[in-house]
Protein backbone atom coordinates (compact mmCIF):
# COMPACT_ATOMS: atom_id res chain seq x y z
CA UNK A 1 0.00 0.00 0.00
CA UNK A 2 0.63 1.05 -0.02
CA UNK A 3 2.83 2.44 0.26
CA UNK A 4 7.86 4.45 1.83
CA UNK A 5 5.48 6.78 2.14
CA UNK A 6 3.03 9.50 1.79
CA UNK A 7 1.67 10.32 -1.48
CA UNK A 8 -1.97 10.86 -3.10
CA UNK A 9 -3.51 13.17 -5.10
CA UNK A 10 -5.31 16.41 -5.45
CA UNK A 11 -7.16 18.28 -8.03
CA UNK A 12 -4.25 19.15 -9.83
CA UNK A 13 -3.64 21.78 -12.77
CA UNK A 14 -1.48 19.08 -14.79
CA UNK A 15 0.21 19.98 -17.68
CA UNK A 16 1.10 18.23 -20.66
CA UNK A 17 2.93 20.23 -23.12
CA UNK A 18 4.93 19.29 -26.48
CA UNK A 19 8.18 20.56 -25.90
CA UNK A 20 8.95 23.32 -26.97
CA UNK A 21 5.75 23.83 -28.09
CA UNK A 22 4.22 24.72 -24.89
CA UNK A 23 1.71 27.64 -25.79
CA UNK A 24 -0.74 25.36 -28.21
CA UNK A 25 -4.05 25.31 -26.52
CA UNK A 26 -6.25 22.29 -26.58
CA UNK A 27 -6.96 19.16 -25.24
CA UNK A 28 -5.05 16.59 -27.39
CA UNK A 29 -1.48 18.38 -28.56
CA UNK A 30 0.15 17.90 -32.16
CA UNK A 31 2.66 18.94 -33.89
CA UNK A 32 1.62 22.34 -35.82
CA UNK A 33 1.02 21.91 -39.56
CA UNK A 34 3.78 23.30 -41.73
CA UNK A 35 6.18 22.94 -39.20
CA UNK A 36 9.51 21.74 -40.43
CA UNK A 37 10.78 19.98 -37.70
CA UNK A 38 9.51 16.30 -37.51
CA UNK A 39 5.71 16.05 -36.77
CA UNK A 40 6.38 13.92 -33.93
CA UNK A 41 7.26 15.45 -30.23
CA UNK A 42 10.32 13.70 -29.11
CA UNK A 43 9.34 14.35 -25.68
CA UNK A 44 6.01 15.22 -23.35
CA UNK A 45 6.27 17.03 -20.19
CA UNK A 46 3.78 16.44 -17.80
CA UNK A 47 2.69 18.12 -14.43
CA UNK A 48 0.22 16.80 -11.74
CA UNK A 49 -0.36 16.36 -7.91
CA UNK A 50 -0.10 13.40 -5.36
CA UNK A 51 1.10 10.28 -5.24
CA UNK A 52 -0.03 6.21 -5.25
CA UNK A 53 -3.68 5.01 -7.01
CA UNK A 54 -5.95 7.88 -4.75
CA UNK A 55 -8.15 5.52 -2.86
CA UNK A 56 -8.86 5.68 0.79
CA UNK A 57 -7.05 7.34 3.22
CA UNK A 58 -4.08 10.06 2.45
CA UNK A 59 -1.17 9.65 4.71
CA UNK A 60 -0.14 13.09 4.30
CA UNK A 61 -4.18 14.20 4.78
CA UNK A 62 -3.81 12.68 7.72
CA UNK A 63 -0.85 14.16 8.75
CA UNK A 64 -2.03 17.65 7.81
CA UNK A 65 -5.69 16.28 9.76
CA UNK A 66 -3.51 15.35 12.61
CA UNK A 67 -2.16 18.60 12.54
CA UNK A 68 -5.58 20.33 12.91
CA UNK A 69 -5.99 18.42 16.17
CA UNK A 70 -7.83 15.63 14.52
CA UNK A 71 -8.24 12.73 16.49
CA UNK A 72 -7.53 9.06 14.67
CA UNK A 73 -10.94 8.33 14.68
CA UNK A 74 -11.99 11.12 13.12
CA UNK A 75 -9.26 11.10 10.40
CA UNK A 76 -10.36 7.58 9.32
CA UNK A 77 -13.97 8.67 9.28
CA UNK A 78 -13.26 11.53 7.04
CA UNK A 79 -11.42 8.81 4.28
CA UNK A 80 -13.74 5.95 4.74
CA UNK A 81 -17.25 6.77 4.80
CA UNK A 82 -19.56 5.89 7.33
CA UNK A 83 -17.19 3.79 9.63
CA UNK A 84 -16.97 3.37 12.92
CA UNK A 85 -14.02 3.17 14.91
CA UNK A 86 -13.82 -0.31 17.09
CA UNK A 87 -11.92 -2.58 19.03
CA UNK A 88 -10.81 -6.59 17.36
CA UNK A 89 -9.16 -9.37 17.85
CA UNK A 90 -5.78 -9.30 16.39
CA UNK A 91 -3.48 -11.78 18.30
CA UNK A 92 -3.56 -14.42 15.14
CA UNK A 93 -0.48 -15.37 13.02
CA UNK A 94 0.40 -13.47 10.36
CA UNK A 95 2.62 -14.85 7.13
CA UNK A 96 4.84 -12.24 5.67
CA UNK A 97 6.43 -12.31 2.63
CA UNK A 98 10.08 -11.07 2.66
CA UNK A 99 11.59 -12.52 -0.34
CA UNK A 100 9.62 -13.40 -3.07
CA UNK A 101 11.09 -15.83 -5.85
CA UNK A 102 14.54 -15.44 -5.02
CA UNK A 103 17.27 -17.22 -6.44
CA UNK A 104 19.35 -17.08 -3.43
CA UNK A 105 18.18 -16.18 0.01
CA UNK A 106 20.95 -15.52 3.08
CA UNK A 107 21.05 -15.67 6.87
CA UNK A 108 23.01 -14.54 9.52
CA UNK A 109 22.03 -13.30 13.09
CA UNK A 110 23.13 -10.25 15.51
CA UNK A 111 23.32 -10.01 19.23
CA UNK A 112 20.89 -7.60 20.36
CA UNK A 113 22.15 -9.05 23.94
CA UNK A 114 25.19 -9.99 25.57
CA UNK A 115 25.53 -13.96 24.37
CA UNK A 116 23.20 -13.84 21.95
CA UNK A 117 23.26 -14.03 18.12
CA UNK A 118 23.18 -17.38 16.98
CA UNK A 119 19.99 -19.37 14.92
CA UNK A 120 19.21 -22.73 13.82
CA UNK A 121 18.31 -23.81 10.55
CA UNK A 122 15.96 -27.21 11.06
CA UNK A 123 14.70 -29.02 7.86
CA UNK A 124 13.64 -32.70 7.46
CA UNK A 125 14.89 -33.47 11.05
CA UNK A 126 18.18 -31.89 10.35
CA UNK A 127 19.94 -28.87 12.03
CA UNK A 128 22.58 -26.59 11.26
CA UNK A 129 23.20 -24.44 14.35
CA UNK A 130 25.11 -20.54 13.27
CA UNK A 131 26.40 -18.84 15.76
CA UNK A 132 26.57 -14.96 15.63
CA UNK A 133 27.57 -13.46 12.40
CA UNK A 134 28.07 -16.92 10.19
CA UNK A 135 25.81 -16.77 6.95
CA UNK A 136 23.63 -19.74 6.24
CA UNK A 137 22.47 -19.55 2.09
CA UNK A 138 19.95 -20.92 0.64
CA UNK A 139 19.47 -22.28 -2.56
CA UNK A 140 17.10 -24.29 -5.24
CA UNK A 141 18.71 -27.72 -5.48
CA UNK A 142 15.61 -29.94 -7.62
CA UNK A 143 12.39 -29.60 -6.37
CA UNK A 144 13.72 -28.74 -2.94
CA UNK A 145 15.88 -25.93 -0.76
CA UNK A 146 19.67 -26.78 -0.08
CA UNK A 147 21.15 -25.04 3.08
CA UNK A 148 24.80 -24.24 3.51
CA UNK A 149 27.26 -22.77 6.33
CA UNK A 150 30.63 -23.73 5.45
CA UNK A 151 31.95 -22.24 8.43
CA UNK A 152 29.18 -24.11 11.03
CA UNK A 153 30.40 -26.84 12.89
CA UNK A 154 28.35 -29.96 12.60
CA UNK A 155 26.33 -30.13 9.90
CA UNK A 156 27.20 -27.81 7.10
CA UNK A 157 24.69 -28.63 4.70
CA UNK A 158 21.23 -29.89 4.33
CA UNK A 159 19.28 -30.86 1.41
CA UNK A 160 15.15 -30.45 1.96
CA UNK A 161 11.59 -29.95 1.04
CA UNK A 162 12.01 -26.74 3.19
CA UNK A 163 13.30 -25.01 6.13
CA UNK A 164 12.36 -23.28 9.43
CA UNK A 165 14.73 -20.52 10.73
CA UNK A 166 14.62 -20.12 14.60
CA UNK A 167 16.03 -17.21 16.36
CA UNK A 168 17.58 -17.28 20.04
CA UNK A 169 16.67 -14.71 22.55
CA UNK A 170 18.41 -11.72 22.02
CA UNK A 171 18.94 -12.41 18.39
CA UNK A 172 18.33 -10.32 15.34
CA UNK A 173 17.98 -12.30 11.98
CA UNK A 174 19.50 -10.75 8.75
CA UNK A 175 18.21 -11.79 5.81
CA UNK A 176 19.15 -10.32 2.19
CA UNK A 177 20.75 -7.22 4.19
CA UNK A 178 17.59 -6.64 6.15
CA UNK A 179 17.19 -7.40 9.85
CA UNK A 180 14.40 -8.87 11.68
CA UNK A 181 13.96 -9.33 15.43
CA UNK A 182 10.29 -11.48 15.39
CA UNK A 183 9.39 -14.21 14.66
CA UNK A 184 10.30 -17.88 12.79
CA UNK A 185 11.86 -17.74 8.89
CA UNK A 186 10.55 -20.33 6.69
CA UNK A 187 11.90 -20.92 3.15
CA UNK A 188 10.30 -23.03 0.93
CA UNK A 189 10.74 -23.76 -3.07
CA UNK A 190 8.10 -21.32 -5.19
CA UNK A 191 5.30 -23.09 -6.04
CA UNK A 192 5.55 -24.17 -9.57
CA UNK A 193 8.87 -22.00 -9.79
CA UNK A 194 12.34 -22.46 -9.95
CA UNK A 195 12.94 -19.91 -7.19
CA UNK A 196 12.76 -19.58 -3.27
CA UNK A 197 10.02 -18.06 -0.66
CA UNK A 198 10.99 -16.50 2.53
CA UNK A 199 8.02 -16.27 4.60
CA UNK A 200 7.91 -14.93 8.12
CA UNK A 201 5.27 -16.40 10.66
CA UNK A 202 4.84 -13.50 13.70
CA UNK A 203 1.90 -12.50 15.52
CA UNK A 204 -0.17 -9.68 14.09
CA UNK A 205 -0.89 -7.67 17.18
CA UNK A 206 2.63 -6.23 17.73
CA UNK A 207 5.17 -8.63 15.98
CA UNK A 208 3.85 -7.66 12.55
CA UNK A 209 2.31 -3.71 12.98
CA UNK A 210 4.95 -2.70 15.05
CA UNK A 211 7.38 -2.78 12.09
CA UNK A 212 5.05 -1.47 9.72
CA UNK A 213 7.33 1.40 8.01
CA UNK A 214 4.22 2.89 6.09
CA UNK A 215 4.52 6.31 7.41
CA UNK A 216 7.71 8.03 9.13
CA UNK A 217 7.74 7.46 13.04
CA UNK A 218 8.00 10.94 14.34
CA UNK A 219 4.54 12.12 12.85
CA UNK A 220 1.92 13.67 14.92
CA UNK A 221 0.58 10.58 17.37
CA UNK A 222 -3.11 10.64 15.55
CA UNK A 223 -1.94 10.40 12.37
CA UNK A 224 0.69 7.49 13.39
CA UNK A 225 -2.98 5.79 15.54
CA UNK A 226 -4.63 6.05 11.99
CA UNK A 227 -1.96 4.68 10.15
CA UNK A 228 -1.98 1.60 12.79
CA UNK A 229 -5.42 1.16 12.51
CA UNK A 230 -5.72 1.26 8.61
CA UNK A 231 -2.29 -1.30 8.58
CA UNK A 232 -4.00 -3.75 10.79
CA UNK A 233 -7.85 -3.89 8.86
CA UNK A 234 -6.06 -4.39 5.78
CA UNK A 235 -3.82 -7.55 7.46
CA UNK A 236 -6.58 -8.75 9.10
CA UNK A 237 -8.50 -8.85 5.54
CA UNK A 238 -5.66 -10.33 4.00
CA UNK A 239 -5.82 -13.14 6.79
CA UNK A 240 -9.69 -13.63 6.26
CA UNK A 241 -8.47 -15.81 3.24
CA UNK A 242 -6.80 -18.40 2.85
CA UNK A 243 -2.63 -18.40 2.22
CA UNK A 244 -1.81 -16.96 -1.06
CA UNK A 245 0.18 -19.88 -3.12
CA UNK A 246 1.91 -17.64 -5.17
CA UNK A 247 3.77 -16.18 -2.29
CA UNK A 248 2.90 -18.35 0.49
CA UNK A 249 1.80 -15.53 2.36
CA UNK A 250 -1.11 -13.25 3.57
CA UNK A 251 0.89 -10.28 2.64
CA UNK A 252 3.66 -9.05 0.98
CA UNK A 253 6.52 -7.01 2.09
CA UNK A 254 6.56 -4.36 -0.80
CA UNK A 255 4.06 -1.44 -1.59
CA UNK A 256 1.81 -3.55 -3.19
CA UNK A 257 0.18 -4.67 0.53
CA UNK A 258 2.61 -3.00 2.93
CA UNK A 259 5.88 -2.36 3.88
CA UNK A 260 7.30 -3.94 6.58
CA UNK A 261 11.13 -2.66 7.78
CA UNK A 262 13.58 -3.92 9.01
CA UNK A 263 14.33 -3.75 13.22
CA UNK A 264 15.53 0.02 13.77
CA UNK A 265 18.48 1.07 15.41
CA UNK A 266 20.58 4.02 16.70
CA UNK A 267 18.16 7.16 17.37
CA UNK A 268 15.40 5.88 15.42
CA UNK A 269 15.01 2.24 17.57
CA UNK A 270 15.43 4.87 21.21
CA UNK A 271 13.29 8.15 19.94
CA UNK A 272 11.03 7.13 17.40
CA UNK A 273 10.17 3.71 17.29
CA UNK A 274 8.44 4.00 20.75
CA UNK A 275 5.75 6.56 19.52
CA UNK A 276 4.88 4.06 16.70
CA UNK A 277 4.77 1.34 19.12
CA UNK A 278 2.05 3.60 21.15
CA UNK A 279 -0.01 4.11 18.16
CA UNK A 280 -0.03 0.80 17.29
CA UNK A 281 -1.58 -0.01 21.27
CA UNK A 282 -3.48 3.04 21.64
CA UNK A 283 -6.63 1.87 23.60
CA UNK A 284 -5.74 -1.58 22.51
CA UNK A 285 -5.32 -4.66 25.06
CA UNK A 286 -2.81 -7.30 24.99
CA UNK A 287 -4.81 -8.98 22.38
CA UNK A 288 -6.88 -6.23 20.71
CA UNK A 289 -6.48 -3.26 18.24
CA UNK A 290 -8.22 -0.42 16.62
CA UNK A 291 -9.64 -0.47 13.25
CA UNK A 292 -12.19 0.52 10.84
CA UNK A 293 -15.31 -0.96 10.63
CA UNK A 294 -18.36 -0.80 8.00
CA UNK A 295 -21.79 -1.95 9.41
CA UNK A 296 -19.73 -3.97 11.68
CA UNK A 297 -17.18 -5.78 8.69
CA UNK A 298 -13.59 -4.61 9.32
CA UNK A 299 -12.70 -2.54 6.10
CA UNK A 300 -10.65 -3.22 3.16
CA UNK A 301 -8.69 0.00 4.27
CA UNK A 302 -7.05 1.02 1.44
CA UNK A 303 -4.56 3.89 1.35
CA UNK A 304 -2.14 5.74 -0.54
CA UNK A 305 0.34 8.75 -0.01
CA UNK A 306 -1.17 11.48 -1.13
CA UNK A 307 -4.45 12.77 -3.67
CA UNK A 308 -4.69 15.39 -6.07
CA UNK A 309 -7.32 17.31 -4.27
CA UNK A 310 -9.71 14.25 -3.85
CA UNK A 311 -9.92 10.52 -2.97
CA UNK A 312 -11.30 7.83 -6.03
CA UNK A 313 -13.59 5.74 -6.02
CA UNK A 314 -12.43 2.27 -5.64
CA UNK A 315 -14.51 0.78 -9.00
CA UNK A 316 -12.86 4.04 -11.20
CA UNK A 317 -9.21 2.92 -10.51
CA UNK A 318 -9.54 -1.16 -10.65
CA UNK A 319 -13.33 -1.61 -11.85
CA UNK A 320 -15.17 -4.04 -9.70
CA UNK A 321 -18.36 -3.29 -7.25
CA UNK A 322 -18.23 0.12 -5.61
CA UNK A 323 -17.61 0.19 -1.73
CA UNK A 324 -19.84 2.71 0.00
CA UNK A 325 -16.95 3.61 2.42
CA UNK A 326 -14.71 4.48 -0.50
CA UNK A 327 -16.14 6.90 -2.30
CA UNK A 328 -14.69 9.75 -3.51
CA UNK A 329 -14.15 13.25 -1.63
CA UNK A 330 -12.80 16.57 -2.12
CA UNK A 331 -9.09 15.79 0.05
CA UNK A 332 -7.94 19.44 0.37
CA UNK A 333 -5.61 18.44 3.29
CA UNK A 334 -3.78 16.07 0.88
CA UNK A 335 -2.73 18.96 -0.28
CA UNK A 336 -1.32 20.71 2.99
CA UNK A 337 2.44 22.32 2.30
CA UNK A 338 4.06 19.34 4.10
CA UNK A 339 3.21 17.33 1.19
CA UNK A 340 6.23 17.28 -1.14
CA UNK A 341 4.18 15.65 -3.69
CA UNK A 342 1.36 18.35 -3.80
CA UNK A 343 2.94 19.10 -7.11
CA UNK A 344 5.18 17.47 -9.55
CA UNK A 345 6.47 17.46 -13.37
CA UNK A 346 7.62 14.83 -15.23
CA UNK A 347 9.35 14.85 -18.75
CA UNK A 348 8.19 11.56 -20.57
CA UNK A 349 10.89 11.21 -23.91
CA UNK A 350 8.50 10.28 -26.93
CA UNK A 351 9.71 6.76 -27.18
CA UNK A 352 8.86 6.19 -23.92
CA UNK A 353 5.38 7.01 -24.35
CA UNK A 354 5.33 5.09 -27.70
CA UNK A 355 6.12 2.00 -26.26
CA UNK A 356 4.14 2.72 -23.09
CA UNK A 357 0.59 2.48 -25.92
CA UNK A 358 2.16 0.30 -27.81
CA UNK A 359 2.52 2.50 -31.12
CA UNK A 360 5.24 3.32 -33.09
CA UNK A 361 5.08 6.97 -32.32
CA UNK A 362 2.64 9.37 -30.80
CA UNK A 363 1.55 12.61 -32.53
CA UNK A 364 -1.16 13.27 -29.94
CA UNK A 365 -1.95 12.90 -26.64
CA UNK A 366 -5.92 13.03 -25.25
CA UNK A 367 -6.52 12.99 -21.47
CA UNK A 368 -9.88 14.79 -21.39
CA UNK A 369 -11.15 11.75 -20.10
CA UNK A 370 -11.71 11.97 -16.48
CA UNK A 371 -13.45 10.11 -13.34
CA UNK A 372 -15.69 11.41 -10.17
CA UNK A 373 -12.43 12.94 -8.45
CA UNK A 374 -11.02 14.78 -11.57
CA UNK A 375 -8.26 12.00 -12.06
CA UNK A 376 -7.41 10.98 -15.40
CA UNK A 377 -10.39 8.08 -16.73
CA UNK A 378 -8.51 7.08 -20.01
CA UNK A 379 -5.66 8.51 -22.06
CA UNK A 380 -6.05 8.02 -25.42
CA UNK A 381 -2.64 8.44 -28.02
CA UNK A 382 -2.77 8.98 -31.75
CA UNK A 383 0.08 7.88 -33.78
CA UNK A 384 1.20 10.07 -36.97
CA UNK A 385 -0.21 7.31 -38.89
CA UNK A 386 -3.58 7.90 -37.36
CA UNK A 387 -3.72 4.28 -35.13
CA UNK A 388 -4.76 4.78 -31.71
CA UNK A 389 -4.48 2.71 -28.66
CA UNK A 390 -6.35 3.44 -25.44
CA UNK A 391 -5.78 2.43 -21.83
CA UNK A 392 -7.19 3.34 -17.62
CA UNK A 393 -5.45 6.28 -16.05
CA UNK A 394 -3.99 3.51 -13.91
CA UNK A 395 -1.96 2.00 -16.40
CA UNK A 396 -0.82 5.13 -17.90
CA UNK A 397 0.14 6.41 -14.29
CA UNK A 398 1.62 2.78 -13.96
CA UNK A 399 3.27 2.43 -17.21
CA UNK A 400 4.83 5.72 -17.53
CA UNK A 401 5.98 5.56 -13.62
CA UNK A 402 3.84 8.80 -12.53
CA UNK A 403 3.70 9.62 -9.00
CA UNK A 404 -0.54 9.70 -10.03
CA UNK A 405 -2.91 10.01 -12.32
CA UNK A 406 -4.13 13.62 -11.43
CA UNK A 407 -2.60 14.48 -15.32
CA UNK A 408 -4.51 17.48 -17.03
CA UNK A 409 -3.72 18.50 -20.42
CA UNK A 410 -2.43 22.68 -20.73
CA UNK A 411 -5.87 24.98 -21.54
Amino acid sequence: MLPTKPGRRRRLIAVLTVAAMASLPGAALAAPSGDTRSPVPTSWSLTGSGFGHGVGMSQYGARALADQGKSAREILAFYYRGTTYDAVVDNRTIYVNLERAASRVTMSGRARTKGAGSFTVTADGKTIRAAAKQEVTATRRGSGVRFTCPTCSGTQSITATRGEVVLRSGTDLIVSGKRYRYGTLRIAPTTGGSTLEAVLRMRLHDQYLDQIAEVPWSWPTAAMEAQAAAARSYALRRMSAKLRPDCQCHVLDTPADQVFGETPTGITASVHWPKWKAAVRARGTSTTGYVPRYQGQIIQALYSSSHGGYSLNNEDVWGGAPLPYLRSRQDRPSLAAGNPMRSWTRTVSGADLARAFGLPDVATLDLSSRVTGTALRTAVATSSSGKKATMSGDRFRSRLGLPSSFVNLTK
